[in-house]
């Protein structure tokens, strides 16, 4: 990490501009809020589809009736926070029936739809009395799930001159955040349905959500720490790694992504304190929250570094 510094000093040595002097970020919250609805729509009904295929459930209201419902309405809202984000909302459909296949804007655009179609046929196929049909969704949805998690990495990857998104890491890390997030919004369902119905929370799929909540955690906490802690000879992705660390984004980072978000939620899940229904409650809130913060920071970081 020495060598990283020394690199940076001589590098800003021979520059004039400060790096700290606050210049324009195109993507603001909107991105930021649809990377995690986005996180949220594929996590929820990847985790339900790794239950029910790996046997952990068959015909659990809360894997194959409330998971597809919660993914679609969240990634109805990840299509409502792309196209507001676009300016021009006919622009996404100019996008869609005129694509250019070199774009991950377009790429992604058809996967959302993949994707909300075949949560559509989950959701309806029971109303139609074709539930045996069902399995027949699982796995394209679970495929299309992933999809629609890793794709984005793929799009800020078409970023001219923002290094700091270009990691190979980046889809793993992504889908590994969607797993975040669908087990914390799972085991908040959970809770609250054991509250309003006066039920107990059913063993196997809460005891599943919690170690499948343990697992992601602890490896979005190393994929961070590879983003971060890696040796780096790039300038400016050293210069974007600082303000994480040290700068403008440290206080959000250290305090709400690390210790709020991945370090708290840790402990209580591996105490098993996470198994009370209020403890859980509130380990998924600050999983949800510091997710929410690290793809804000992730966003915002790699567009702070100016390009001149």
């Amino acid at each position: 990490m020495m060598a990283d510094e020394q690199t940076l000093a001589a590098a800003e040595a021979k520059a004039r501009t400060t790096y700290d002097v606050a210049h324009d970020r195109p993507w603001g919250w909107k991105v930021s809020s649809y990377l995690w609805t986005k996180s949220v729509a594929a996590g929820t009904f990847f985790i339900a589809a790794l239950a029910m295929g790996l046997g952990i459930t068959r015909s659990n209201w809360l894997f194959s009736t409330a998971a597809p419902q919660i993914s679609f309405v969240f990634l109805v809202a990840t299509l409502v926070l792309l196209v507001w984000d676009l300016k021009r909302p006919e622009r996404f459909f100019y996008i869609m029936l005129k694509p250019q296949w070199k774009s991950w804007l377009v790429i992604g655009g058809y996967v959302l739809a993949a994707y909300g179609a075949l949560l559509t046929a989950w959701i309806l196929l029971p109303v139609l009395k074709l539930a045996t049909l069902s399995s027949f969704v699982l796995w394209p949805g679970a495929f299309f799930a992933v999809m629609t998690a890793i794709y984005s990495a793929f799009l800020f990857k078409q970023a001219r001159g923002r290094v700091f998104w270009n990691s190979a890491f980046v889809p793993i890390h992504l889908l590994v955040q969607a797993m975040v997030a669908g087990s914390g919004v799972l085991m908040i369902v959970a809770v609250l349905n054991s509250w309003m119905s006066k039920s107990f929370l059913m063993e196997s799929q809460f005891e599943f959500l919690l170690y499948e909540m343990l697992g992601a955690l602890i490896a979005h906490a190393v994929l961070i720490g590879g983003e971060l802690f890696m040796p780096e000879e790039n300038i400016e992705k050293i210069r974007a790694i600082r303000f994480i660390k040290k700068g403008m984004f440290s206080k959000w980072f250290w305090g709400g992504t690390v210790a709020a978000g991945i370090a708290l939620p840790v402990i209580l899940l591996a105490t098993s304190l996470a198994q009370f229904d209020i403890l859980a409650l509130l380990t998924s809130l600050l999983a949800l929250g510091g997710l929410f913060l690290w793809e804000h920071i992730w966003v915002q970081a790699g567009q702070a570094v100016p390009l001149s």
